[in-house]
């Protein structure tokens, strides 16, 4: 029985397995050169090395300020001080996220200098 009509009749239990993938190979041997994907064996090859550069920089006075305050508030201390493994592992995650979203941590006001007047 051929593989269209088992799938037309949803009957492809009945096909062996040899069969099925020796069909399925010609069927990819014939379709590759109009499918534009590349397999992953192929794109692995073609990528450069990865290059890793650190660029240091100082915190700005805010990221500075909220940093200190959040090592020294009392939960934080206890925290590092058990020396619990996902306890430290919090504060670190913490001290990244005040540093790269300090918004998160202090909520400023916002203010603008454009007004407008009450509809009334």
């Amino acid at each position: 029985m051929p593989v269209d009509t088992a799938i037309q009749n949803e009957t492809l239990s009945d096909l062996d397995n040899a069969q099925l993938n020796e069909t399925i190979n010609r069927l990819h041997k014939i379709l590759r050169p109009f499918v534009l994907r590349r397999m992953k064996f192929q794109v692995e090859k073609q990528l450069p090395c990865k290059k890793e550069h650190i660029v240091s920089t100082r915190l700005s006075r805010r990221q500075r300020f909220l940093y200190d305050e959040f090592i020294h508030r009392d939960s934080t201390q206890h925290e590092l001080a058990k020396g619990d493994y996902l306890g430290m592992l919090n504060v670190l995650m913490q001290l990244r996220k005040v540093c790269n979203h300090p918004d998160l941590f202090d909520e400023r006001t916002t203010s603008t200098p454009l007004t407008s007047n009450e509809i009334e």
